[in-house]
């Protein structure tokens, strides 16, 4: 049996496509964080000069507005955060309430087509 012979080191160089690849990647993502960096700094910068505060320390505060309908009662006193559960579960009642009468009649037939493989499927996209 004869011994295979180590595998030869990569040698970088511009010529080769896959040193190029990296180096154009390692350049894509060096100005992605500098963008980033300046997006934040500038709108961080802007923010102090304006005295506007970022955090979440509104939450706290009362909202200054009344949610109608919900399962529970809300009104304008009452802090910003239960002003997003009483969002939320009107969403998911919204939603609950409303899938089973959705029919698919966003479809111009009324129907999503389906797999043949698997005719009892109603959300299943053909994408062929």
């Amino acid at each position: 049996m004869i011994p295979k012979p180590p595998p030869k080191k990569k040698i970088w160089s511009w010529r080769s496509q896959a040193f190029r690849g990296l180096i154009y990647q390692l350049v894509a993502i060096g100005l992605i964080v500098v963008l980033a960096w300046f997006l934040a700094h500038n709108t961080l910068n802007n923010m102090k000069i304006r005295g506007i505060q970022s955090g979440f320390d509104f939450l706290s505060g009362p909202a200054g507005f009344d949610i109608g309908e919900s399962l529970y009662p809300f009104d304008s006193a009452q802090p910003y955060w239960q002003a997003f559960v009483v969002g939320v579960t009107n969403t998911l009642r919204v939603a609950i309430l409303g899938h089973p009468v959705d029919d698919d009649s966003g479809h111009p037939s009324g129907r999503w087509p389906v797999f043949p493989q698997c005719p009892g499927a109603r959300h299943v996209l053909c994408l062929c």
